[in-house]
């Protein structure tokens, strides 16, 4: 599967990526996450805005990785539960993506919230 519309979009990075480069990309994207994989596109969760801030707050630096504070917990779809991404978006408002994980866990794509930017 071509992934290039999801890293142009600045949704996924790959799990050694620093916290700093994650913010940065979560600033571009204006959704106030992004998906995290490992080299093989394999999906190991998500990282929220909120969640770099309590990190930093807590102590940890700008150029650890990123892999050191996603949460392995967050929303998910399987390619079959595609349909239910409305559901979930209104039994949980505070989602913004929703990463939709195919075979061996890899993360095939991210449903948006709305096609509008979350700021302007």
């Amino acid at each position: 599967m071509n992934h290039s519309h999801l890293i142009a979009e600045n949704l996924v990075t790959n799990e050694h990526t620093s916290i700093h480069e994650a913010l940065v990309m979560i600033t571009d994207n204006q959704r106030g996450a992004i998906a995290v994989v490992d080299d093989d596109f394999i999906y190991r969760g998500m990282v929220s805005d909120g969640e770099i801030r309590r990190a930093l707050v807590h102590g940890a630096t700008q150029l650890a990785p990123i892999s050191k504070i996603v949460n392995m917990n967050a929303r998910t779809l399987r390619m079959h539960e595609r349909e239910e991404a409305e559901a979930t978006f209104v039994t949980y408002p505070e989602v913004t993506l929703i990463p939709i994980i195919g075979k061996k866990n890899v993360l095939e794509d991210i449903i948006i919230r709305d096609s509008s930017r979350r700021k302007n």
